[in-house]
């Protein structure tokens, strides 16, 4: 499960580079041998039914990968890289539950439309809850007042963005997520 999450964290920075990937499902990640001296791994698996495992079989036949095999080489540096924006990602917990936007596009990706929608929607709605706890808290008031005010049962959407747009704070500089 560790591992799952930790290799999506990564394909989740990757996407949100605009870089089409597509999430490690538990079924895919196996055990791995590493010697714990050298760092080399001696054993792996990928389950024969994982697209994955036609990726691995390029190391024996190279000339025999199947078209939607294909991909792109990437250099030690990008990918660490990529963790140590993935480590930063995992860090914020707030942050890190955008990278759900990850199975939304593989949603999107197998033509699972309605679950696309609805969890896109979910990651689209939550960012301007999130910048209004930050500017609930940020004002110094009291933690009952913030879960007063933070309340989604008696504050809905349209209410949050209304008076985040009134008070200036919700503007394009906050839209984005940054991750780098």
């Amino acid at each position: 499960m560790k591992a799952t999450q930790l290799l999506n964290e990564i394909m989740a920075v990757r996407l949100l580079d605009g870089q089409p990937v597509f999430p490690f499902r538990e079924q895919e990640v196996e055990p791995a041998s590493i010697d714990p001296f050298t760092n080399e791994i001696l054993s792996f698996g990928v389950p024969s039914l994982s697209l994955r495992a036609s990726l691995r079989e390029e190391r024996w036949n190279p000339h025999q990968i199947p078209v939607y095999a294909k991909r792109d080489i990437i250099t030690v540096a990008q990918f660490e890289a990529w963790v140590r924006r993935a480590d930063k990602v995992a860090k914020d917990p707030e942050l890190a539950d955008l990278l759900r936007l990850l199975d939304a596009y593989t949603h999107f990706q197998d033509s699972r439309y309605l679950e696309w929608f609805v969890l896109a929607w979910v990651i689209v709605e939550k960012h301007p809850y999130r910048i209004w706890k930050r500017f609930l808290k940020d004002e110094g008031l009291s933690r009952q007042r913030r879960d007063k005010l933070a309340n989604t049962s008696a504050w809905s959407i349209d209410q949050v963005i209304e008076s985040l747009g009134l008070l200036k704070e919700f503007t394009s500089m906050n839209i984005r997520y940054s991750c780098r």
